[in-house]
C-alpha cells in the first residue's frame, strides 16, 4: 500500500514536473477503452521508444475491479517487435490509486492483433512522435484526457443512433437537381434561427440506390452573415434510407464552398422567407412528405425527357448578401 502510495506521488511529479503532453491514439481502441501517450515523456534510442501512456475504461461500462484509468511506463522494440512494461498505476472514477507496479517486467513479443501491436505501429512509425495531427495521433483539446475520453465514447454511442429527427416536413430544392443531378431536401420542421446561426438537418438523395448507400442526412448551423457553417453530425442510409451509422464533426466553423450542397442549403435558410410559400423555384413541398419516392420520380422525369424541359426552372431569388460574395 505504501509503495503504491509512493509510486502514484512519484509519478503525479514527474507529469506535473514535465508538464505532460497528451496526445489521442486514433487506431489504438478497445470495445471499452480509449487510449492516450504523454509526447514530452517519448524517448528513442535506436530501434528502442519508452513512452508513459494512459488508457481510459468507458463508464458505461463499469470494470468488475473499479478501474477507470492505467497510466504505464512502457518499452517497444521496434525491430524485435516486443513490449516491456516498466511500470504502471490504475486509478478508480476519483483518482484513487488502486494498484501500482514499479519492478520492471520481462520484455515479451508482441502478439499480432492485439493493442500491443496497434501501439507498436504508432510509437515504431516514421518521425514518432514529431508529426502534430494526423492519422496517427492527435493533440487532446486543453490537454484533458478525461474531457477527451468523455467525448469520443459519446461520439461512439451517437454513431449507433439515427440523428435524423422524428416529424419531418420535407421541401425540394429544385436548383441543386439541375445542377447537380441530385435530389437535395430540407425540413422545415427542423430549422431553427438563433443569435448563432440556422440549425436545419438536410437530406441528399443519390441517384443510384444501394444497400451500402442511398442517402445521407446532416445537422448544419450556418453563420448566415459569415458565409460560414458548422457541421455537427451526419447519418448514412442504405437502401429506403434503412439506418447505416452516424459520424460526429468536431472541426468547428468551416467555409462554405461555391456550388456545394452547403451553398445551396444557405441561400434557402438563410432567406427571412423560408418556408413560406410562394417560392417554388426555389423550394418545394414534396408529395407525401416521402424523399426517396420523391427523388425517385424526379430521377425518372429526367431521364425520360431529354430535353430536361423539366429542370429549366426560374432564377430562385437571391439575397444582397449572396450577390455580394459573388
Amino acid at each position: 500500500m505504501i509503495r503504491a502510495a509512493v509510486f502514484s506521488l512519484m509519478m503525479m511529479c514527474y507529469l506535473s514536473t514535465q508538464a505532460a503532453d497528451w496526445y489521442f491514439f486514433p487506431t489504438v481502441q478497445s470495445s471499452h477503452e480509449v487510449y492516450f501517450f504523454d509526447r514530452d515523456s517519448v524517448v528513442k534510442h535506436g530501434s528502442t521508444v519508452t513512452v508513459w501512456d494512459k488508457s481510459v475504461h468507458d463508464e458505461s461500462y463499469p470494470a468488475d475491479n473499479g478501474v477507470h484509468s492505467l497510466t504505464a511506463r512502457d518499452r517497444f522494440q521496434c525491430r524485435d517487435r516486443t513490449l516491456q512494461s516498466l511500470s504502471w498505476v490504475t486509478y478508480n472514477k476519483s483518482g484513487e490509486v488502486l494498484f501500482s507496479m514499479t519492478t520492471p517486467q520481462a520484455a515479451s513479443q508482441i502478439v499480432p492483433g492485439t493493442i500491443g501491436e496497434s501501439m507498436l505501429s504508432v510509437v515504431c512509425s516514421k518521425k514518432f512522435p514529431n508529426v502534430k495531427g494526423g492519422a496517427l495521433y492527435n493533440p487532446v483539446n486543453g490537454n484533458d484526457v478525461d474531457a477527451a475520453a468523455e467525448t469520443y465514447f459519446a461520439d461512439e454511442a451517437s454513431k449507433k443512433i439515427d440523428a435524423a429527427p422524428a416529424d419531418p416536413d420535407w421541401y425540394f430544392l429544385p436548383r441543386y437537381m439541375t445542377e447537380h443531378n441530385t435530389a437535395l431536401f430540407i425540413d422545415a420542421n427542423s430549422v431553427k434561427k438563433g443569435e448563432d446561426g440556422v440549425l436545419v438537418w438536410s437530406l441528399l438523395v443519390f441517384k443510384e440506390q444501394s444497400p451500402d448507400m442511398s442517402a445521407v442526412g446532416q445537422w448544419d448551423r450556418y453563420s448566415c452573415p459569415n458565409f460560414t457553417l458548422r457541421d455537427t453530425r451526419a447519418t448514412f442510409y442504405g437502401g429506403r434510407g434503412k439506418f447505416l451509422f452516424t459520424t460526429i464533426d468536431h472541426r468547428g466553423e468551416v467555409p462554405i464552398l461555391p456550388g456545394s450542397v452547403s451553398e445551396s442549403i444557405e441561400e434557402i435558410v438563410c432567406s427571412t422567407d423560408f418556408p413560406k410559400p410562394g417560392h417554388a423555384d426555389a423550394y418545394v413541398h414534396i408529395d407525401k412528405n416521402d424523399p426517396y419516392a420523391f427523388a425517385q420520380l424526379m430521377y425518372a422525369r429526367a431521364t425520360d425527357d431529354k430535353d430536361h424541359k423539366w429542370e429549366q426552372l426560374p432564377d430562385a431569388p437571391r439575397s444582397k448578401k449572396y450577390k455580394q460574395k459573388k
